[in-house]
């Protein structure tokens, strides 16, 4: 007996010494940011990866990952790195992050939440104001140097839509920035960046294109072609090559903020300097099926939004958006919105690339913007005023909807005199009509009156915005929030008789921002006057 009991023993004893064997350990060290100063080892930081049991740092900020399956040279993919109070600071170098096959320790690098707030705050400023002047300068010089009024009025409308794409760009500059490692940057770079952060964007461009980047980017291209057409380069030397294309690219990047905050005056740098960041991106998705296709689609996007050109632009965010590319999908999702104004259908695409970029991400920051979108979408439209009139189901169970805009850019035309029901039918089910909601009848310039029905507690922003032949609007009894910019200010408010409902900061705001007719007021004794704010 006891010799069977030794046997199985060895047995179990070899088998878990081949486990062992077999498992790849990953070492690494998690460090605290610092800015110019060093980094400090960050215990209590818990990593969460796939393929191996979750590690917390020690004391000395070191952990050990075991995987059962990958090898040295894979990708190694997170699901979390955490710890109370801090952000991830090195993202990038985590979406690179393969197994070392020589032993060297991985950092992760961690930053206090308060202190990268403050980054982002400061380099949002910086380049906020940088886009701010060269609006302003570019304006200025369009007023003094055209003479023809209709091409000065075109050439303001074109200033004034570049600066708020730009303005609609800026948190991807302002991530770039506000990430960049000072302890870990070459002389130039960081004189560089404190003549940007001084305001001195000129001074910081010509420093940082003493670099030469477009020439080093073209020698680390041919040194990754030479070596894969001369041998098949192995993993060591592709991971090594990717590395240093990556470095590049994170410098390519600084420069093309660098020239966006520098204006005109580098339009064709920075589409250079672009062009040249797709290549590599382009160049290390195909090494690496997938893994850059973030970052791919967010460079053609802005590559596509540098031409004039709209089949250009649609070509390169099509090809973002197939990667398939969050941010390919959500610019496709934005042009197929603009198109439902002539072909309703475009909808449902645009619906589609949110749904498909909704699913590329965890529920973080950046995918709050697909949710805003999808949850933009009516859900039904109803014909019961002869009009047809869009609705946005808000709550299934208590059977309440909104009037809803048609898409990001339409909304309800309807037109002459607009009487809503409080009920409305889809589906076979009834529901109750309880909120105009933002922007739903924006910018109608045939609408002449809209009653609502009791049912109605609110209006949203913007509700009414430009409806200037709106003459009036009646409400319900039940309404208790009109929000701001709701209703013209020419326009008739007409309260109920039991105006005491209307109580507080809705009566004073009704009172001071409109004019409107109060009926059978005596209650209140208002009877016969039209108060109105002039």
């Amino acid at each position: 007996m006891m010799k069977y009991q030794s046997i199985t023993i060895l047995f179990v004893l070899l088998f878990l010494f081949r486990i062992a064997q077999s498992q790849c350990i990953e070492t690494g060290y998690v460090k605290e940011y610092n800015g110019v100063e060093e980094k400090t080892p960050l215990p209590g930081v818990e990593l969460q990866v796939v393929g191996s049991p979750s590690a917390v740092s020690d004391e000395q900020g070191r952990f050990e990952l075991h995987f059962a399956v990958l090898k040295p040279g894979q990708a190694v993919k997170y699901n979390e790195i955490y710890k109370p109070g801090y952000i991830l600071f090195n993202k990038e170098a985590l979406e690179i992050w393969r197994i070392s096959d020589n032993k060297t320790p991985f950092v992760v690098v961690m930053c206090r939440e308060g202190e990268f707030r403050a980054l982002k705050k400061k380099f949002y400023g910086i380049i906020e104001k940088s886009y701010r002047d060269d609006y302003l300068r570019q304006k200025k010089l369009a007023e003094t140097s055209i003479a023809n009024e209709l091409e000065l009025t075109e050439k303001l409308k074109q200033l004034e839509k570049s600066y708020q794409e730009k303005l609609s760009n800026i948190n991807t500059y302002v991530e770039i920035f506000a990430r960049i490692d000072r302890n870990e940057m070459d002389d130039k770079i960081s004189r560089a960046l404190q003549l940007v952060e001084e305001g001195k964007i000129d001074e910081g461009i010509r420093l940082y294109e003493e670099l030469e980047l477009i020439g080093q980017t073209n020698e680390q291209l041919n040194k990754w072609n030479t070596g894969e057409r001369v041998i098949q380069a192995g993993q060591t030397m592709k991971n090594e090559a990717q590395q240093d294309l990556l470095l590049m690219a994170g410098k390519l990047r600084q420069q093309v903020g660098l020239y966006e905050m520098g204006g005109w005056d580098y339009n064709d740098q920075r589409i250079e300097t672009t062009h040249k960041l797709v290549e590599v991106y382009r160049l290390l998705n195909k090494a690496f099926p997938g893994e850059f296709a973030p970052q791919l689609g967010q460079w053609l996007c802005l590559e596509g939004d540098n031409s004039n050109d709209p089949d250009t632009l649609f070509a390169k965010v099509t090809e973002a958006a197939r990667l398939p590319s969050y941010a390919g999908l959500i610019m496709l999702g934005n042009l197929y919105e603009y198109c439902s104004v002539k072909e309703i259908q475009y909808l449902e695409k645009a619906r589609s690339c949110y749904e498909q970029a909704l699913s590329l991400i965890s529920a973080d920051d950046s995918s709050r913007y697909a949710e805003k979108r999808l949850n933009s979408f009516y859900d039904f439209t109803d014909s019961t005023t002869g009009h047809p009139i869009y609705y946005k189901i808000l709550s299934a169970q208590e059977k309440t909807v909104a009037i809803w805009p048609k898409s990001i850019i339409s909304y309800n035309d309807p037109e002459g005199e607009l009487v809503l029901p409080e009920f409305v039918k889809y589906k076979e089910e009834k529901y109750r009509l309880v909120s105009i909601g933002a922007n739903a009848f924006k910018n109608n310039k045939r609408l002449l009156s809209v009653t609502l029905p009791k049912s109605v507690t609110g209006i949203g922003e913007n509700a009414f915005y430009g409806c200037f032949s709106l003459e009036s609007i009646r409400v319900g009894e039940n309404v208790e929030m009109v929000a701001e910019g709701a209703v013209p200010e020419s326009t008739l408010l007409i309260l109920p008789d039991n105006t005491r409902k209307l109580q507080g900061w809705l009566y004073d705001f009704i009172y001071k921002r409109f004019e409107f007719m109060l009926q059978d007021s005596k209650n209140i004794g208002l009877a016969g006057r039209r108060p109105v704010e002039r």
